[in-house]
């Protein structure tokens, strides 16, 4: 009775686990991040730079997702701070998606989210700022363009990427 019950409940939980793994949607990716601070591209922008994402979704239609990521990114300004300091940015982009693939081969992706950014100078941190940050991403194949804007209190930055997306 216990092996039968057992048994049953294997081969129900082994289905149910393969009907939910096609409802599961994963983003997985990394490429050049390039964080321009302003309007009016600030002489402080960080023009060199590396992030990489992750997330994970729902699939509502084979066509349209919804879910969360993370990504994190960093940049490096070619003008000196204080000092003559180096100066680096570093960011944390915890997001929400909603994504729409076409033909398994193009994905569209609105972003939205926070931005939490901390400035350094040769790797001391001079301040923290967190913003609302909001965007697009498109993506072909295996290769994908980004945009972001992050809306400060003083300022919109702007933030543009392009990279490899492994799993979309």
């Amino acid at each position: 009775m216990k092996k039968r019950f057992l048994m049953i409940s294997l081969i129900l939980l082994c289905t149910a686990g393969s009907v939910w793994a096609d409802k599961i949607d994963f983003q997985l990716g990394g490429g050049y991040n390039g964080v321009f601070l302003g309007d009016d591209g600030d002489p402080d922008s960080f023009p060199l730079g590396f992030s990489f994402f992750g997330g994970v979704g729902y699939k509502f239609f084979p066509t349209l997702s919804i879910g969360a990521e993370y990504e994190y990114g960093h940049a490096w300004s070619f003008d000196d701070g204080p000092g003559g300091d180096v100066l680096s940015l570093s960011e944390h982009l915890p997001k929400a998606y909603l994504k729409v693939n076409l033909l398994n081969m193009i994905t569209l992706s609105a972003l939205a989210g926070a931005d939490i950014q901390t400035y350094r100078a040769d790797g001391d941190k001079i301040s923290t700022d967190t913003a609302f940050t909001a965007g697009v991403r498109a993506a072909v194949l295996f290769g994908y363009v980004q945009y972001m804007a992050v809306f400060n209190e003083e300022r919109t930055d702007q933030r543009f990427g392009v990279g490899v997306i492994l799993l979309k």
